[in-house]
């Protein structure tokens, strides 16, 4: 309690605090906490991509979740849709690459990058597949069996992006 009262009196007094002068007051550890709940402001690039990414993904995972492997599978099996997914995937991965590769500023703004980065390995991989390999791949890996443990990592990070897109100030202004 003591130590928020001297952060917070010397917020007060400078508009801001360092590390350096929060240190000159003889807390180290509660700096970093405190600076760390701070309200963050991100462009407003990264929270809209956030935003969308997020729901997005919410919103085709748990349909996913609730109908079953059966689409999956049917939709891994179809050669012209995979595709056209492949295709899709590459043009969104190249165009987030392109309009948002942060890797600084906090996590959200270096999850969304990574995301882009990964959205368009995903296309490329699947464009240079041979459906042939693609069915021994997701075969391989059960997919069809164990669709939810693949679907979760993309659930959390879903939310996450959710969470994170509609909790943080957008910058106004450079």
């Amino acid at each position: 309690m003591y130590n928020n009262l001297i952060i917070n009196s010397a917020i007060s007094v400078t508009g801001d605090i360092s590390y350096s002068s929060a240190r000159g007051l003889g807390v180290n550890a509660v700096v970093v906490l405190f600076v760390g709940a701070m309200e963050v402001h991100m462009s407003p690039l990264t929270v809209f991509l956030a935003r969308f990414m997020g729901l997005f993904t919410i919103l085709i995972v748990v349909p996913l979740l609730v109908r079953g492997s059966a689409i999956i599978g049917a939709t891994v099996a179809d050669g012209p849709v995979m595709l056209v997914y492949a295709i899709i995937s590459l043009a969104i991965g190249i165009a987030m690459i392109l309009g948002h590769n942060v890797w600084s500023g906090g996590a959200l703004p270096v999850v969304v990058t990574i995301v882009g980065w990964l959205i368009l390995a995903k296309g490329l991989l699947l464009l240079f597949l041979k459906p042939e390999a693609r069915s021994a791949l997701f075969e391989g890996m059960h997919y069809g069996e164990h669709y939810y443990l693949f679907l979760a990592p993309a659930f959390v990070i879903g939310l996450y992006l959710t969470w994170a897109g509609f909790t943080t100030s957008i910058s106004r202004g450079s």
